[in-house]
């Protein structure tokens, strides 16, 4: 047994992610990301909100890196409409603003829709990002 619990030879189930992001850059930087920790595993990375809903139906990922600012409907509005497939979709939102009244504004706006406690990823995705995928999952 390992120091969580594992037989030596168990395999670990990875956290399915969807990565939603218009900057292909960015999308491939998250991937890389994500893909390097060995409890996470990226399944899909769109474009728009439009592409995250039907991505999402599709794929059923454990939950979904939403950038907000997208063309098309945007992140609010993707996240409505895959909580309304889905009420239980757990959703991590990150925003490259740097202002803390953004910040607390799309939280509020979030939280007023969601029961299931969207996170938002404002500062230091680098560090902040595999831990918070790690604690919805565990959620």
């Amino acid at each position: 047994m390992d120091g969580q619990g594992l037989s030596a030879g168990a395999k670990l189930t990875p956290v399915t992610v969807l990565v939603v992001d218009d900057h292909p850059a960015l999308r491939a930087g998250l991937r890389s990301l994500i893909d390097s920790d060995p409890a996470l595993r990226v399944l899909a990375e769109v474009e728009s909100g439009e592409a995250a809903y039907a991505a999402y139906r599709k794929h059923l990922p454990d939950t979904v890196v939403m950038d907000l600012s997208m063309e098309g409907f945007g992140g609010i509005e993707a996240i409505r409409r895959i909580r309304s497939f889905d009420p239980e979709a757990a959703v991590l939102v990150y925003s490259v603003h740097d202002s803390q009244a953004v910040a607390l504004a799309v939280q509020k706006e979030l939280e007023s829709r969601s029961e299931n406690g969207d996170r938002l990823v404002a500062e230091s995705l680098e560090v902040e990002l595999n831990q918070a995928l790690r604690a919805q999952a565990a959620a």
